[in-house]
């Protein structure tokens, strides 16, 4: 029953859509705004990119040779969180989402989609 309605209802982000006049309260038209939230995207997105590629370097120098003993991660982030690589992962796609729009009922349907994307991928 559940698939059958699923696949019968259209995929349509018209649900989510607001009024006109709730629209251009959360969306102020300043190109200096939209100028800035989207530098700040792009700098998250280069600095989690980096803290990414940073935690998988340290992952990979765990195993060296034909060791196959288990040892734990020390250094960077791994010193405050347990997965720091997803961490950095969570803030590319939040980079990626100021990036597209950043508020918005397109912007929300595309961030619960990449949202659904990541959880189906682990």
């Amino acid at each position: 029953l559940t698939a059958t309605l699923f696949a019968t209802t259209p995929l349509s982000s018209a649900a989510f859509d607001l009024p006109q006049d709730q629209q251009q309260q959360q969306h102020p038209d300043s190109p200096l705004l939209q100028v800035l939230v989207a530098g700040a995207g792009i700098l998250l997105f280069l600095a989690a990119s980096r803290r990414q590629w940073r935690c998988h370097q340290i992952l990979a120098s765990l195993r060296t040779g034909a060791s196959t003993a288990y040892r734990i991660p020390r250094g960077d982030w791994f010193e405050v969180v347990s997965s720091p690589h997803y961490l950095a992962e969570v803030l590319i796609y939040a980079a990626l989402f100021l990036l597209n729009c950043g508020c918005g009922s397109s912007g929300l349907w595309l961030w619960a989609l990449v949202v659904l994307f990541v959880a189906a991928n682990l």
